[in-house]
This record gives structure tokens, sequence and C-alpha cells, in this order.
């Protein structure tokens, strides 16, 4: 009788479309370790959020699936819901809820475990999925460890020209300073983030480039007026990897584009790179 009445309910969801209440977020489906699935309302609008660990929304209408046994998130369509548990293996023949009641779609399957579990509302300040547990840097004195400055691909010459290391910066940016964090870490929250864009210098729009870390293109809009034929391509990329909760990797890369007459005068290859790769470290609180 149970399979019979959740084979209903995926009936009725097949054939209808899938709305939500207007006070109601963009819900996430976690799918846990042991295969049980999860819906969950959020209580804010965490979209933003999520696509930093996976990626941009592809529209709209859509509803972020978290397999926590492959650690991916994968973006559906809200028509696509009917199909989540038997596409994602799920174990449970309906969803846990956890969300305000008004929120609960109609005709969604709910699973209620043996306890008899009811629709719960998300307390205040609860993040909707923990995805990376132990993983989030801790507030407290941060301070920029320099590495070397490496030239890839670049004529010898340029050898001369660039400095070994980044420790012409500023005497500012290298002392240490508080750092304040919240989950789910974003790098956002970096004030070298916020003071780039507040200043104007800067718009940086950062992307989800692997487990943990995230890449953006720095000072585009210089980068964008150099004159076709004299360097026009290059850029200037940040790419920020959270090593442990007292460590984030900082890898600064400057691709150069040489004027053909340049680069037949001096030689090296049309892949010119300048790397350098640093550290953000948590000294104390």
């Amino acid at each position: 009788m149970r399979h019979q009445i959740v084979a209903t309910t995926f009936f009725l969801l097949a054939t209808a479309s899938v709305s939500y209440a207007a006070d109601c977020n963009t819900p996430v489906i976690s799918i846990d370790a042991n295969g049980r699935a999860e819906f969950i309302s959020p209580e804010r609008d965490v979209t933003r959020d999520m696509e930093s660990f996976f990626g941009e929304a592809p529209g709209p209408d859509v509803i972020l699936v978290v397999d926590a046994r492959a650690r991916q998130g994968t973006w559906i369509a809200r028509t696509e819901l009917p199909g989540v548990l038997a596409g994602f293996g799920a174990t449970s023949d309906g969803f846990l809820y956890s969300g305000p009641s008004h929120c609960l779609p109609p005709g969604l399957p709910v699973d209620l475990p043996e306890n008899n579990r009811q629709p719960e509302e998300l307390p205040p300040g609860k993040p909707p999925i923990d995805l990376f547990p132990g993983v989030e840097p801790q507030s407290g004195l941060w301070q920029v460890r320099l590495g070397d400055t490496r030239l890839e691909g670049c004529p010898p010459l340029m050898q001369q020209v660039f400095p070994k290391s980044a420790g012409a910066l500023p005497a500012e940016w290298l002392a240490p300073r508080r750092l304040d964090f919240e989950a789910p870490f974003h790098p956002d929250q970096l004030e070298m983030s916020r003071k780039l864009a507040a200043e104007g210098l800067s718009q940086i729009d950062w992307r989800a480039a692997g487990e943990d870390a995230w890449q953006a293109e720095i000072f585009s809009n210089l980068f964008g007026q150099i004159p076709a034929g004299q360097g026009a391509g290059s850029k200037m990329t940040w790419r920020l990897t959270l090593k442990s909760e007292t460590e984030i990797e900082h890898v600064a890369t400057v691709h150069i584009v040489l004027p053909i007459e340049a680069s037949a005068v001096l030689g090296g290859s049309e892949n010119c790179r300048m790397v350098s790769r640093n550290q953000w470290v948590r000294v104390s609180d």
C-alpha cells in the first residue's frame, strides 16, 4: 500500500507544475551518505552560496541536488523533481522535509520514518546544508606569506625586468589583519575582494574552480583597453584554494600576450605567464 501511495504522488507531480508559495526560497535537495533524500526549503535565498560551490544556476526555475556520496551538486529543472529519487539512487521512497509547512510542494512524497518525523521549521541561522564540515576558515589574525614569482615561456630579457618575488607590495598588505568569516566561506568575504570593488579598481566575479577553490579575472577593465596587436588578450587571474581552517592558497597569474614584432625580436613562446604562489595563514586569535 505504501509503495502504491508513493507511486500515485509521483504521478501527480509528473502531471502538474511544481510551484512554491511566493515567500518560499529556492529549495535544495540533499542526499546524505546513506542515500536518504531531504527536501529543504531554506529560510533565506541560498542560491548564490550554492553557485559558489557548484557553478552558476542555468535558469530561474531550478533546484540544486547535492549528493554527499559523490560530493557533487547538480542543477535540475523543477519539472525533473519526480525523477530525483530514482535518478540519484536514493534509498528512501520519499523525502524528509525541512522548512515552513506552507513551502512543502503539493504532492511531494514525504518519507515518515518510524519516529513519525513531521515537517519541521529550520531554526534561525541554521545553514541549509553542511557542505564542508570542518573545512571552514577560522576567524582571527591572518597574514599573507609571499612566494616566489615564476616566469613561464617568456623571453629571457623579461627575466631581468620582473622581480623574483612580489615583495614590492605595500607594507599594509603584509601586516597581520583580522578576518572574520561566515559559513559557508566565499572569497567575497575577504577584504581584498571588497576593497578592489569598493574603490572601483576592479570588479571581481568569483567562479567555482573545483573543490574548495574559486577563480576570478582581475583588472579586466584595464587589460581590455590594450589595443589589438599590442598585447590584446593579456589578463590577470586569481585562484583561491581553501587548504585548511588556517591556510588559504592565493595564486596570481598574469597571462602576457606579446605583440608579434616583440615576440620575433625577443623570442619566447606565445604563452608567456608570470605566476606568483602565495598563502594567507592564520597566525593568532
